[in-house]
């Protein structure tokens, strides 16, 4: 029989399932993307006079990384590991 601490680590990670969040949603469906270069580890992007790389805060208040682009979409992430995409 699978003990208690067991059945309460499964409970623990199902509820930290990442949450899609509307508000961060249309942030990111707000930014203003000046420019895109995808290049592997040098993928730069331009929003509003700002260059970003890979893996830079692009918000702090939101927490916001910049993680590159998947096809059309640029791919944001949150602090729970939610992965916002903006079309390009």
């Amino acid at each position: 029989a699978e003990s208690e601490d067991t059945i309460a680590e499964i409970v623990e990670a199902i509820s930290e399932e990442p949450q899609f969040d509307f508000k961060i949603q249309d942030f990111v469906d707000g930014l203003q993307v000046f420019g895109f270069r995808s290049a592997g580890p040098n993928t730069r992007l331009l929003l509003g006079g700002h260059v970003f790389k890979l893996d830079d805060a692009i918000d702090n208040e939101r927490g916001l990384i910049f993680r590159g682009s998947n096809g059309g979409y640029l791919i944001f992430e949150a602090p729970s590991g939610y992965l916002y995409k903006r079309p390009l």
